[in-house]
C-alpha cells in the first residue's frame, strides 16, 4: 500500500499540509543561514571583547594623565566609546533580526508531533495489514494449489468414469457373448 492509495481524510490533509510547510521552509537551508549568522555574531562578540579591553586600557591610561592632557585625550576616548556603543547596537540589532527571522519562519509552523504520532500509529496499522495480507496471500496460494488438485481429481474422475464405461461395455459384451455361447451349447 502507498499512502496516496489510502483515503486519509482530515488527518491526512493535516499531515500533507505539514509536509508541504516543512518542504517550503527548507530546514537545511535555514540551518546553514543560522550557522552563518551565529558565526557573524561570534565574530562581532570577539571584536567587542577586544574593543572593551582596549577601552579599559585607554581609560586606565587616561587616569594617569594630568588635567590638561586629559582634556586633550578625552575626545578620542569618547569617540572610541561611542564607536563601541554603535558596534554593540549593531551586534544587538543583527542578533535580534536573526532571532526574528527564525521566529517568523517558525511561528506558522504546524506542530509536527501530532502528525508524527499519527503517522507512527498508521505505520503500526499498516504493518498489521501487511501481515494480514501476507496471511491471506498464503491462504490463497494454498487454495489455488488445492483447486489445481481438485481439477486434477476431476480429470482423473472423468478418466476413471470413461474407463468404467468401457469396462461396462466390455463386460456387457462378454455377458452377451457368454449368453450366446450358453444358448448355443444348450
Amino acid at each position: 500500500f502507498f499512502f496516496s492509495e489510502i483515503e486519509m481524510g482530515d488527518e491526512g490533509k493535516a499531515i500533507s499540509d505539514a509536509l508541504a510547510f516543512w518542504k517550503q521552509f527548507n530546514l537545511r537551508q535555514k540551518s546553514n543561514e543560522i550557522d552563518s549568522q551565529i558565526l557573524k555574531i561570534y565574530d562581532k562578540e570577539q571584536a567587542s571583547t577586544e574593543n572593551r579591553k582596549n577601552l579599559a586600557k585607554v581609560t586606565k591610561e587616561l587616569g594617569s594623565l594630568s588635567e590638561k592632557a586629559k582634556l586633550k585625550a578625552i575626545r578620542p576616548v569618547i569617540r572610541a566609546y561611542q564607536m563601541e556603543i554603535d558596534q554593540l547596537t549593531q551586534r544587538a540589532t543583527f542578533s535580534e533580526n536573526a532571532l526574528i527571522g527564525i521566529y517568523k519562519g517558525l511561528c506558522d509552523a504546524p506542530d509536527p508531533t501530532a502528525h508524527l504520532d499519527a503517522a507512527v500509529k498508521n505505520l503500526g496499522k499498516l504493518r498489521k495489514f501487511e501481515k494480514e495480507i501476507t496471511g491471506i496471500r498464503s491462504k490463497l496460494h494454498r487454495y489455488e494449489e488445492e483447486f489445481k488438485g481438485l481439477k486434477n481429481q476431476e480429470v482423473t474422475v472423468k478418466t476413471l468414469k470413461e474407463q468404467n464405461q468401457q469396462f461396462q461395455r466390455k463386460l456387457n459384451e462378454l455377458r452377451e457373448g457368454a449368453k450366446a455361447r450358453e444358448k448355443s451349447l444348450i
